[in-house]
């Protein structure tokens, strides 16, 4: 008896030795016991496997982070961004902080008190053990999104500032809800717990989103209200700028598909090609000396010509009593052009520039869109269906239909060379409207003056725009002008016929009509 007790204590003695007592396990048959073992030994794996994720995930942040950083471009700024702020906070939270060591002194711990055949605390140790090592890759995952959620709650932060500021909104419940929220996640972030930082980034983002979205009917109302002022002051322009003249009598082009050039024409006429043009509002005539003299008078402006812009002096026309050479002529311009013009002729000596300022002030007075016509517009509309050298039949027929060079007498007495034989008994300008209409209702299309159109000068058709719109690319210093003049030939009258010149250029033969988008 006395024998038998001295051996249990000799064996409880054994035990006891690793600091803590199982005496459960003293009276566990061996497969009970290898049964435990085993139980945390798998408890241990998932440790293992935990702990390789967690490694792995750091190491392909690396390599992502290298990567990013020898293919910087604007393109993958953003990227790398994201990246290096998801190592930086997972390094400074987790791998250079203290829970990895701790969690590697307590899983040597559980080791030992599996060895020991002490299961209980061992199945405690390896259980905490692994609660740790899966926050810890939760930690690392959030980290991931975190930027991404941050960013989401900034934008959708800025997103109800521009609506608050815009609208005159208020919401502050939710704004107090979205502060709140922004500051407990740069907090939990600042902590290195980034799980709870991903949350209060997300209900962040939700605070500022929800506040954004309860005032859409409002929002809505508001919008109504201004639309509704705006169509007013609108109307109230319109009716204004119609007492005032200002609104030019516009003629509505429809859509359709012409070929634009001439295989017979000058090289810049070529290729033909097929355009398609949506339909839109033209000038029934060039705008007149009268219209522009409005804007003139309500700007105090004074033209290119005037200030004689690029170095030369006034405008490209005669010099007075001289009638065989055109020259720039000191002290000329829209206001005196030398060759004779009443109010209603169209205005000449105005360049591309002077344009552009006669189309900012015209929007503004009357409220409408003027703009000038692209190139293929312009052709469209002067051909309206037709798809000879001209809409007319012959050269014989041009004065019914076109002011330009013809049997009319210069003031000296003499006409002209290479002319229409006919006389419209106007060798310069004439009258707007003087002429007959072509098939879409449009007058002076052809001569008179040349009209300047959006488009920057290229010398053929390739890669030309098929949808009507303007050739933006290019030789931009020069501009395209169409329509042939009252001092060009039946030649320079064609439909097809194409000239180019510098924005600053302004000659008794440019003038100008403007288009509408409808």
């Amino acid at each position: 008896m006395a024998a038998a007790l001295i051996v249990g204590i000799l064996f409880i003695g054994g035990i006891v030795q690793s600091g803590v007592v199982d005496f459960g396990s003293v009276f566990m048959s061996s497969a009970e016991k290898a049964q435990r073992k085993a139980a945390g030994a798998q408890l241990a794996g998932e440790i293992k496997n935990l702990q390789k994720r967690l490694d792995s995930g750091r190491r392909s942040l690396d390599r992502d982070v290298r990567e990013a950083e020898r293919n910087t471009s604007s393109s993958n700024r953003s990227a790398l961004k994201a990246l290096q702020n998801w190592q930086r906070l997972t390094e400074d939270a987790i791998f250079e902080g203290s829970t990895l060591t701790e969690l590697e002194g307590q899983w040597a711990m559980a080791d030992t008190l599996l060895r020991d055949s002490v299961f209980d605390e061992a199945q405690a140790a390896y259980q905490k053990v692994r609660a740790g090592y899966q926050t810890l890759y939760a930690e690392f995952q959030a980290a991931e999104d975190l930027y991404a959620a941050a960013q989401a709650a900034s934008s959708a932060q800025s997103r109800w500032q521009r609506r608050q500021r815009d609208y005159r909104l208020s919401a502050p419940s939710a704004v107090a809800e979205a502060t709140a929220s922004t500051r407990d996640a740069e907090q939990a972030q600042r902590s290195g717990e980034l799980v709870q930082a991903l949350s209060d980034w997300r209900a962040a983002e939700g605070y500022w989103q929800g506040a954004y979205s309860a005032k859409a009917d409002e929002v809505g109302r508001i919008d109504q209200q201004r639309k509704d002022n705006k169509a007013a002051e609108s109307k109230r322009r319109a009716a204004k700028a119609r007492r005032e003249g200002l609104l030019p009598d516009m003629v509505r082009i429809p859509a359709g598909s012409f070929s634009m050039g001439s295989a017979d024409g000058d090289d810049d006429e070529k290729p033909v090609h097929s355009v398609r043009v949506p339909a839109f509002n033209m000038m029934k005539h060039e705008v007149t000396r009268a219209q522009f003299g409005k804007f003139v008078a309500a700007n105090h402006y004074r033209s290119d010509a005037e200030r004689n812009v690029s170095g030369v002096k006034g405008c490209y026309t005669f010099e007075t009593g001289q009638w065989s050479k055109l020259s720039y002529v000191a002290g000329t311009s829209w206001r005196d052009p030398v060759i004779k013009q009443s109010e209603n002729h169209p205005v000449v000596c105005v360049s591309y520039n002077d344009v552009q300022a006669y189309i900012k002030w015209l929007n503004k007075a009357t409220g409408e869109r003027f703009r000038l016509p692209s190139e293929a517009e312009r052709e469209y509309a002067a051909r309206a269906g037709s798809t000879g050298k001209w809409p007319w039949a012959s050269e014989t027929q041009q004065c019914r239909y076109a002011n330009g060079r013809d049997k009319t007498p210069l003031p000296n007495g003499h006409v002209f060379a290479n002319r229409a034989e006919c006389d419209d008994g106007y060798v310069f300008t004439a009258p707007v409207g003087n002429y007959r209409a072509n098939d879409f209702g449009l007058h002076d299309m052809h001569g008179s003056v040349r009209e300047w159109t959006q488009d920057c000068w290229n010398d053929s058709y390739n890669g030309a725009p098929s949808n009507g719109r303007a050739q933006t690319q290019g030789g931009c210093a020069k501009r395209v002008v169409r329509g042939g003049s009252w001092y060009l030939p039946p030649s320079y009258l064609r439909s097809a016929d194409r000239y180019k010149d510098f924005a600053s250029i302004r000659a008794s033969s440019f003038g100008f009509r403007l288009v509408q988008d409808r």
